[in-house]
């Protein structure tokens, strides 16, 4: 279907001038929920597989509740647009 995008946003700019922000599935990494460990946190979102239902905000840590949440419902990995930014011990 080509350049299908359903996650868009529209914003305007100037006098009858609009720019559509496309943000397409090639724009997200896969991350393997192997790789998900409790203290981790992303720069960005992190989505569930649709890519549209978000499992955890930018620079939240990983709990160990998400993981066994994941685990639970056998999602098959999680996308995102940022990368881990740190590695934090879990109280």
């Amino acid at each position: 279907m080509g350049n299908y995008c359903k996650n868009f946003r529209i914003s305007y700019r100037k006098k009858w001038k609009f720019v559509v922000d496309c943000k397409s599935m090639d724009e997200f990494l896969r991350v393997s929920v192997d790789s998900i460990k409790a203290g981790v946190t992303f720069s960005e979102p992190v989505f569930f597989e649709d890519g549209e239902n978000m499992f955890l905000p930018k620079n939240k840590p990983v709990k160990q509740l998400h993981i066994d949440v994941i685990a639970t419902w056998k999602v098959p990995y999680l996308l995102t647009r940022g990368k881990i930014t740190s590695l934090q011990s879990e109280c």
